[in-house]
């Protein structure tokens, strides 16, 4: 995606150099044609002007036109942009998608298992097989090399795309068996790139938001957002600004820094836990911009709201998430390696990969 968008970038850069050397040329034409038509016949002074009046004039629609070939350009940009999402591949609803391709041999980790994601022999886009077990409410690290498929992983369980080969399954039921808004509902997630819209902070923490009571802690609306602000450690943000949460995030978060418009993001997963019935919060890289101590009080403050969940409803909320910060800042329950073999979990842990 990033690359697509320096290459259009490049494209028109490269094609501004000749239009506007076209356009300046087409401006001046006429004048110079002034020029050489009153070396020729000497016009009085108030001819001559006129002249030079008419001819600028005339040199202005030439002008436009020759900048008109830059528009088409990237008019033809944006078409090709248009053409390859609407034909981009569609994940097929329940029901017409064929099965998964098999594993290999069943795996003997995941045989059996009938709650939590379970991933047995999946590949995709030529990665190694993962097989792994997430239970209900575990912290799941995801660890490996650059370029490993971390991130294509957590695409997989959330059936972001679907797997070459292998399965996954959420409580026993293959990805492709549920419909997609149901498995988008089990999920809150925060991606490495934080997307943001022009409008307030509060406006864009609880963009799609809806309420379901007896979520947990914070299900009333107005509680929820500060919990998650709380959460995000945008809080002293909110009350350092005279408009509060009301405050303007400018075109796509342009008025807040790197590190403040991740936390936006991860204050809109965790609203989205508190007003939802979310299962699993999905992190890819949530502190990549952070300061240590910000990102030691964000990670601090989610899993103090897993504690808080837990222990007034009993509900049980999954941390899957990519991370390069030290093991002992998530408290992790297990780890999924990608790139070399890790062990099996310990009784009790939540994943298994090899």
């Amino acid at each position: 995606m990033y690359k697509k968008r320096e290459d259009a970038l490049a494209t028109t850069t490269r094609a501004t150099v000749p239009a506007g050397v076209t356009a300046a040329v087409a401006n001046r034409l006429p004048v110079v044609g002034v020029l050489v038509w009153s070396v020729v016949t000497t016009p009085t002074a108030p001819v001559l002007l006129a002249a030079v009046v008419l001819a600028l004039r005339a040199g202005a629609p030439l002008s436009q036109l020759a900048l008109s070939g830059l528009t088409l350009g990237e008019l033809s940009a944006a078409r090709r942009t248009l053409e390859e999402v609407v034909g981009a591949p569609r994940l097929e609803s329940p029901g017409t998608v064929p099965a998964p391709v098999p594993a290999p041999e069943p795996d003997r980790d995941t045989a059996g298992v009938r709650h939590g994601l379970v991933l047995t022999g999946v590949t995709s886009r030529g990665s190694d097989p993962v097989t792994a077990v997430v239970e209900p409410g575990s912290v799941v690290r995801v660890t490996g090399p650059s370029g490993a498929g971390k991130s294509t992983l957590l695409g997989l369980l959330m059936r972001f795309e679907d797997p070459e080969t292998g399965s996954v399954t959420l409580d026993g039921t293959p990805l492709p068996a549920i419909a997609l808004p149901e498995l988008m509902r089990r999920f809150a997630f925060v991606p490495q790139e934080p997307t943001l819209f022009s409008g307030s902070l509060a406006d864009n923490v609880t963009m799609g938001a809806k309420a379901c009571p007896g979520s947990g802690p914070g299900s009333d609306p107005g509680d929820a957002l500060a919990t998650a602000l709380s959460v995000a450690a945008l809080d002293d943000l909110v009350s350092g600004r005279p408009d509060g949460v009301l405050t303007d995030t400018g075109s796509r978060g342009s008025a807040l820094s790197g590190g403040q418009q991740q936390r936006v993001a991860l204050a809109r997963a965790v609203h989205r836990i508190l007003t939802t019935d979310a299962d699993y919060l999905v992190l890819d890289e949530p502190t990549a911009a952070l300061d240590g101590d910000t990102a030691s009080r964000v990670i601090d403050g989610l899993l103090e709201l897993r504690r808080s969940l837990a222990g007034a409803s009993g509900r049980r909320l999954g941390v899957i998430v990519v991370s390069h910060r030290p093991e002992e800042d998530w408290h992790e329950d297990a780890r999924i390696t990608l790139g070399r073999v890790s062990g099996p979990p310990s009784p009790g842990r939540g994943a298994a990969a090899r």
